[in-house]
């Protein structure tokens, strides 16, 4: 076997293998470059911003940040359980659906490989191995500190994993496609046929001045034939300000727990922790009402287009579909 420095680990299951001639320095100094305190710096920026003529930008690029940073820990979680000497690898080849797939594997408990020695493994599970390595001087404290960021990782797996989430989060990178605000949504019985029943006869169901509105495509049979609807979500943009100092803190205790199990000695790591226990919670208050709704026109029976008739409108000079079906 050749005698270059090499570390085999797996991303989900797909199997990896990292050969470099210092890999532990790279490694090392990769670690050593990752700064959660930049999720701070947005939510302390955009936080004060949030009662401002602005505000709407500033809740939109707190959305935008929160998942940038779930991503981030969660992969950095992963990264740990399954390639703790290697953590630059896993991270440089991971990919978001592989990430996706891991986590919901340890939601579910299902069998994952890992090189860390917890069984089974969970988030809750790692928490506690994390935060073994500190202590506040009062052992019962501890334990509240270990269980809760247990139950918080817990909470942001469902973050990660929601599809509403990641269809917005998507929608906003990739070219801003989103209209910004929160929907309002009421019913109310008409007294007369056609005739909307009066505002002080209408139940408010859904009402918030943060959230978006987006586009999002559903299949129709298959995944060429698609239809369109409109997905609109509320949202509290203060639970994004708490959320990303709660993730920057789990990312820096994460960094020192791998440091640690890769030699470096516990009293010259950093861990950290809310002074108020209760902003373990915070993050996951919700808007009064619908949270979320989706509407979209109703498709009947329409003809299932195969790959070559669709691109057949390329052969015939005339790719305006519009056009073509208005002189139909």
């Amino acid at each position: 076997m050749s005698k270059l420095p090499f570390v085999r680990f797996a991303i989900d299951t797909r199997p990896c293998c990292l050969w470099d001639q210092e890999i532990r320095r790279v490694d090392s100094d990769f670690i050593d470059s990752i700064d959660p305190r930049f999720f701070e710096h947005i939510a302390n920026i955009h936080g004060q911003l949030l009662e401002g003529d602005e505000r709407q930008y500033a809740a939109t690029a707190l959305r935008i940040t929160y998942s940038h940073a779930l991503e981030s820990l969660f992969a950095i979680l992963s990264a740990t359980i399954q390639a703790p000497d290697c953590i630059s690898g896993w991270l440089l080849r991971y990919q978001p659906r592989e990430l996706r797939s891991f986590v919901q594997k340890v939601i579910d408990r299902e069998s994952v490989y890992s090189k860390l020695r917890i069984t089974p493994v969970s988030w809750r599970a790692l928490a506690d191995a994390v935060h073994s390595l500190f202590s506040t001087g009062d052992r019962d404290k501890d334990i509240r500190i270990r269980a809760s960021f247990g139950h918080l990782w817990e909470r942001f797996a469902m973050d990660l994993l929601d599809e509403n989430l990641r269809n917005e989060y998507n929608s906003m990178k990739h070219g801003l496609r989103v209209s910004m605000g929160g929907f309002y949504f009421a019913v109310g019985a008409e007294e007369t046929r056609g005739v909307p029943a009066p505002p002080d006869r209408m139940m408010v169901m859904a009402q918030s001045e943060f959230g978006s509105s987006f586009l999002v495509p559903e299949q129709l049979h298959d995944k060429r034939n698609v239809r369109v609807a409109r997905q609109s979500l509320n949202w509290i943009p203060t639970n994004y300000v708490v959320g990303l100092h709660m993730i920057s803190m789990s990312i820096g205790n994460v960094i020192s727990f791998i440091k640690a199990i890769n030699g470096a000695s516990p009293t010259d790591l950093k861990f950290s922790w809310p002074s108020d226990e209760r902003a373990f919670e915070e993050p996951f208050n919700q808007p009064g009402g619908i949270s979320s709704f989706r509407c979209g026109s109703t498709i009947e029976e329409v003809h299932q287009f195969s790959e070559r008739e669709i691109l057949s409108v390329y052969n015939n000079g005339d790719a305006d579909e519009t056009a073509m079906q208005s002189r139909a």
